[in-house]
């Protein structure tokens, strides 16, 4: 046997077996020097494996590495199982490619990257038994044909956590803002529950078309309203909450399934209270058509003035009762 090509100047030489050499250059060789054992094979391109003397096992490749396993009869699967911790750590790229691919951890599961990360897939799920938490330090983008949510509570912060906090110190704020080009449709099936807006500052509603407002009726609200309309064509649900000039509001006697205690007036009736004042313009037609009892309280002075002419038709009884009665 030729002299071996392997060289280890830690070994001692009568430790040194050894086991084959070829006239090619392929190697075994076995070192039994006290605390440092060791068996080697090199394929004579310098490719090789080592057992080191705690055990561990050396792969020292010099061109690709190709794990190959045959599926016989008896075995149904290839196991690779690892009793402690394991680390790959490659300079390259990494690839894995299967028919089917399932990674699986019995605590945690982290995935890291120092750039983009993206996932693709026809169908892609993600599921958690308890939490799920989407958190980006600058944008959070969500671009699709249709979304759909389903949720028995949900609830939103914008702005109200931005901000140093403290007491006595309002968050800095935020915006928030929902643009749609067609129909929104916010409704709550529910008879019992309610939708509220509150505003702490200012609350606009502006409306480019008609509006109508429809109060204490329960089968309007329980309609299926049109999210769709035709182009040049007024929403269908239009005509059925009888919407008769650009601005209606229609009271219905509907007080609800828990009316509010110790109303004054009957189901629907409306009040409007102002405490600073009221001013009414009207630039073609005012009408006021009273079917019950009309009453008018002032506590202060009571001016009206009309620029024609004005008629009082009254077919029963007319009183006024006044203390003097100036007339002019």
């Amino acid at each position: 046997m030729s002299s071996p090509q392997i060289r280890d100047k830690g070994q001692e030489y009568q430790y040194v077996t050894p086991i084959r050499q070829s006239p090619g250059g392929h190697e075994i060789m076995m070192y039994d020097t006290p605390g440092d054992k060791k068996i080697i094979i090199r394929h004579a391109s310098g490719s090789g494996i080592e057992f080191t003397n705690d055990g561990s096992l050396i792969f020292t490749v010099l061109g690709d590495v190709q794990f190959r396993s045959s599926r016989s009869d008896e075995s149904e699967k290839t196991l690779k199982k690892v009793d402690k911790d394991e680390s790959s750590e490659t300079m390259g790229v990494v690839r894995i490619k299967g028919s089917t691919i399932e990674l699986e951890a019995q605590d945690s599961f982290g995935i890291y990257s120092g750039g983009d990360l993206t996932i693709k897939g026809n169908n892609s799920v993600v599921k958690g038994k308890e939490n799920l938490s989407l958190e980006s330090a600058k944008s959070l983008y969500i671009d699709t044909q249709e979304l759909r949510e389903r949720s028995v509570s949900r609830q939103q912060e914008v702005g109200s956590m931005e901000g140093p906090g403290g007491t006595g110190i309002s968050p800095t704020g935020g915006n928030n803002e929902i643009n749609v080009q067609g129909n929104t449709i916010i409704k709550n099936n529910d008879p019992k529950g309610g939708i509220t807006l509150q505003s702490a500052g200012y609350l606009n509603i502006i409306c480019g078309a008609e509006r109508i407002d429809v109060t204490g009726n329960p089968a309007v609200a329980a309609s299926a309203l049109a999210s769709t309309a035709t182009a040049g064509v007024v929403n269908p649900y239009f005509a059925m909450l009888e919407g008769r000039a650009t601005y209606t509001h229609n009271v219905y006697p509907h007080p609800g399934p828990t009316p509010a205690p110790g109303q004054l007036l009957p189901p629907g009736s409306a009040v409007y209270q102002t405490p600073g004042g009221y001013y009414h313009l009207c630039g073609f037609k005012y009408q006021l058509d009273v079917l019950g009892l009309r009453l008018e309280n002032t506590a202060g002075l009571y001016n009206r003035n009309t620029t024609t002419s004005e008629t009082i038709n009254v077919s029963g009884p007319y009183k006024l009762n006044a203390l003097p009665i100036l007339l002019n």
